[in-house]
């Protein structure tokens, strides 16, 4: 590029109208993470000349000193204006519709007020920027982020001087939208500048990095020497002196620079603008589905009683489902622990071979029988003979249910229980997640107090089947009467066979063998002491009682294996179920959906971020298409 008009020409047709929308997109998206504008950042060491670049390229004056001076950001946008006279906004906001007005001959004395505003007095640095545009009515358009030099010394010491300022300079330079302009005098080492260093981790390829050589000459410039007459010094210089002379024309000079950073800012700018408009309108529907997906705001009491009216249901359908043998896995989320009657079917098996097993004892053992004659010998006179088998039976089948029944039973409801509790705390879970609320209130307070009253009916329902099993001897089930007419009349049958035919062992044997089998679940070995025992004598009686403690007690078991399980499903199961939509609907008020249905403050700025960024990706987009930004 020839000369500085063709450059403001080329700047002016290809960035004008974008950068002007983008330096609008900073504004607007100037806390917005997600998205990373594009711009031309300055680097260097302290005393590296970077205020000279700027200075020439904005035609104004940067503040000076002998410490650091460039203490915090300075976003710099240059625009060109046809005709304006030139001036500058200036502002700690990106938005600079606010800011401050001031001529160009004040910009440096501003500069240093905001400075101290925003870092404090001294040399301590920070990561707020300033935003300064300067108008004039010709010259470069551009933005550049002017960085605090890095520096190893803070004269008072306040703070690691030069952590803080490597760390600014990264914080923009991994920016991969970035132009870095890296600043180092001529007589530095350039192999161990740290700037450039920096530069070279983040763009290792050097696509969106420029080196500009400052300090190459002893040219004093008055300050109200003319820009052209600088250029034209310049010029002079490079083709001139000796050591310059082998330098190449496209590598020097303010025009090459700005022709530079021109070519690498436009082609970052023309990579981004597609880029952020279709990640602007996948981020759109996001954020739309993320807003659409947040809960409902109510208006009205009607609208709250709706809509715990349509939660309660909700859950009881799914509950109902489940109990139905329901396939709808999307309930459930695959959770198999929610299948309800396998699970409550295995608790009632569990709590039938609990008691068979570990409560109820075999009654043909020699332990038993001789337990049955410790307690014939206590009531021994208390009634005739004939009489004390009842009071014995009575005593004993106490002893074995009495106690273990009702804990058990207990046991029984308590795990249904809290089986219940637990899958309808899950469909709270899975239907009251966008309420956590409400979700609360249901899970340790609702549903706990629901289950409990279900749960204290139970407890009262199989209470009266115990008590009515221990209070009263009683039965119609006529394998009890079977039971004990088959081992009479078969005891019977074998004594008078040994009296009328002195029959073989072995045919004895095969004959009780057969007639035991008719009597189901009696030991043959027993069934051989009864035909042995004396008939009528004492011993006859105790094995008579073994066997109706044995009968009696297997017709209790099927009772209550059958009748307890019931009495359980019906209140914790299916009464669960069934009262579940007019119980919650009876125990809350207006007042109370009022609270657990209110949008919570966590939720409110969700749906305030999200409805912000929302706007910010709209508007921005608007902005990019407004300017021509869209996509050929």
């Amino acid at each position: 590029m020839s000369s500085s008009g063709a450059i403001d020409n080329e700047i002016e047709n290809r960035l004008s109208g974008e950068l002007g929308a983008l330096e609008q997109l900073r504004a607007l998206l100037q806390n917005n993470e997600e998205v990373k504008i594009p711009g031309v950042v300055v680097a260097g060491a302290q005393s590296a000349g970077k205020s000279s670049v700027l200075e020439a390229l904005g035609g104004m004056k940067l503040p000076r000193g002998q410490n650091i001076t460039t203490r915090v950001p300075l976003v710099l946008s240059l625009v060109a204006v046809p005709g304006a006279e030139p001036h500058a906004v200036i502002g700690g906001q990106a938005d600079l519709s606010k800011g401050k007005i001031i001529g160009i001959d004040e910009i440096s004395t501003d500069i240093e007020r905001l400075t101290n505003e925003l870092a404090g007095d001294g040399t301590a640095v920070s990561a707020k920027p300033i935003y300064l545009k300067i108008i004039r009515p010709s010259g470069p358009t551009l933005t550049l982020i002017d960085l605090p030099d890095i520096t190893h010394n803070s004269p008072d010491g306040t703070q690691d001087i030069h952590t803080e300022t490597v760390n600014l300079v990264k914080k923009f330079i991994e920016n991969d939208n970035m132009v870095i302009l890296v600043v180092i005098p001529a007589m530095d080492d350039f192999a161990n500048a740290e700037a450039i260093a920096l530069a070279k981790k983040y763009d290792p390829d050097g696509r969106r990095t420029l080196g500009v050589v400052t300090k190459t000459d002893n040219i004093k410039v008055e300050e109200d020497t003319p820009a052209e007459e600088v250029r034209a010094r310049e010029r002079q210089f490079f083709q001139t002196n000796s050591e310059m002379a082998g330098i190449e024309k496209e590598y020097w000079g303010f025009d090459t620079l700005v022709g530079r950073i021109v070519e690498i800012q436009a082609e970052r700018v023309q990579q981004f603008i597609p880029k952020f408009l279709a990640q602007s309108k996948r981020r759109t529907k996001e954020l739309a589905q993320a807003l659409r997906d947040m809960p409902k705001v109510f208006s009205n009491d009607n609208e709250l009683w709706e809509k715990f009216r349509k939660v309660v249901s909700t859950i009881r359908e799914e509950l109902k489902d489940l109990l139905t043998f329901g396939s709808n896995r999307a309930i459930t989320g695959q959770d198999e622990s929610m299948d309800i009657i396998p699970h409550v079917t295995a608790m009632y098996k569990a709590y039938a071979t609990g008691i068979r097993d570990d409560v109820v004892p075999n009654f043909f053992t020699d332990e038993y029988h001789q337990k049955v004659c410790a307690a014939f010998k206590r009531v021994d006179g208390m009634a005739l003979p004939n009489l004390l088998g009842g009071r014995v039976f009575s005593a004993l089948f106490c002893e074995i249910f009495s106690e273990e029944l009702g804990v058990r039973s207990e046991k029984l409801v308590e795990g249904v229980k809290d089986f219940m509790q637990d899958t309808l705390g899950k469909l709270c879970d899975h239907t009251c997640a966008a309420h956590p609320v409400l979700l609360n209130e249901l899970k340790t307070n609702l549903v706990e107090q629901f289950v409990d009253s279900k749960e204290a009916s139970t407890k009262s329902a199989v209470e009266n089947i115990v008590k009515a099993e221990l209070g009263w001897v009683f039965t119609q089930d006529r394998s009890y009467e079977d039971t004990m007419r088959d081992v009479r009349e078969m005891a019977s049958r074998v004594r008078k066979s040994k009296v009328e035919h002195e029959a073989t062992s072995g045919t004895e044997n095969q004959t009780i063998f057969e007639l035991a089998k008719d009597v189901g679940t009696i030991p043959e070995a027993f069934i051989w002491k009864i035909i042995d025992a004396k008939p009528k004598s004492e011993d006859d009686a105790i094995r008579d009682l073994q066997v109706i403690l044995h009968a009696y007690s297997d017709v209790v078991c099927r009772r209550l294996f059958d009748s307890i399980p019931k009495q359980v499903h019906l209140f914790l199961v299916d009464g669960i179920c069934k009262g579940f939509v007019t119980w919650m609907l009876d125990k809350v008020d207006e007042t109370d959906l009022q609270r657990w249905l209110a949008e919570d403050a966590l939720s409110q700025r969700k749906r305030k971020e999200l409805e912000s960024k929302l706007s910010q990706f709209e508007e921005a987009a608007k902005i990019l298409k407004n300017a021509g930004g869209r996509s050929k």
